[in-house]
């Protein structure tokens, strides 16, 4: 945190490269009317991006902070994003025009919508190919809807799709044995190809607690420590979800690991490398060998 504009002699984002972000506490990162040493409407020096230096809705943004201005439908899911680019979610109160900031029931990506349901609900098939029911957007916001031939059906399409982890909406998973070691995570319905299947979390420690947690649980034969930088691991030991139940395969993984920036924060998601069938065991590579592993 620091007063003035964001600058080597004071900004340690600068000094180190890095982009501001909305909890940093320097002028002009936040939603605020004319930011000291922030002007009105700063275009992002980061962002690289063609059409990406397009002011955020006039709103007065450090210049050290990045943000997209992609549009919808399914924008954001490619490097022409410059915050997919760096493996960095959108946004929500920066990037608008790429929708980061609206409602998760506004609609997704390949969702059919039935129109004319009592009420305005409407169903269909979410990111992961579950049914849902949603409720109707408000005056459509959120949507972005083409029309189809016959029955008054429309696709709505959902905005970004580089906010999975804010958002939280995933595939059913179970608990069952595991073809490789003991209990394995299984999908619990059909999920598509490159689909967010979900989030590893746990406790945050350091890295010396870790390394002393380490090695009582090598010594017990368990171990759900998950290394997000140099000094940060997440233990799901005492804390955390199914995920921590999914196993090691070197040969065939059907889920890809991306470290993914989230307003400051290193989060770790989980992504579907091929579409996968209900009842198919989930895998990643763990990054190391595993003796004695079957698969």
């Amino acid at each position: 945190m620091h007063s003035g504009p964001c600058v080597d002699d004071r900004c340690s984002c600068v000094r180190n490269a890095l982009p501001c972000k909305k909890y940093c506490g320097c002028s002009g990162t936040r939603w605020i009317a004319g930011g000291a040493g922030c002007p009105r409407g700063a275009t992002s020096a980061l962002s690289g991006a063609a059409g990406a230096s397009e002011t955020a809705a006039g709103s007065s943004l450090c210049r050290q902070r990045t943000w997209c201005t992609c549009r919808p439908p399914a924008s954001c899911s490619t490097d022409d994003c410059p915050c997919f680019r760096v493996d960095r979610e959108c946004d929500p109160d920066a990037c608008l025009s790429c929708g980061a900031h609206w409602h998760p029931l506004s609609g997704v990506d390949g969702t059919i919508l039935q129109s004319g349901r009592r009420g305005g609900g409407r169903t269909g098939r979410g990111l992961h190919g579950a049914a849902t029911v949603e409720p109707a957007p408000r005056d459509g916001v959120g949507l972005v809807q083409s029309g189809l031939s016959g029955g008054g059906t429309s696709v709505g399409t959902r905005r970004c799709r580089n906010v999975q982890l804010q958002v939280g909406l995933r595939p059913r998973l179970l608990l069952g044995p595991s073809a490789a070691h003991g209990l394995g995570v299984l999908a619990g319905e059909e999920v598509a190809e490159g689909a967010f299947v979900g989030e590893y979390t746990g406790e945050v420690l350091s890295l010396t607690e870790a390394r002393i947690r380490g090695r009582t649980y090598d010594a017990a034969d368990v171990s759900f420590l998950f290394r997000t930088t140099k000094t940060v691991v997440l233990d799901a030991m005492y804390c955390g979800n199914r995920t921590k139940f999914i196993n090691h395969s070197a040969a065939s993984p059907n889920l890809e690991v991306k470290l993914l920036s989230v307003c400051g924060d290193i989060r770790v998601a989980f992504f579907g490398t091929s579409a996968l069938r209900p009842g198919e065991e989930l895998f990643f590579h763990y990054g190391y060998t595993v003796s004695g592993w079957r698969a």
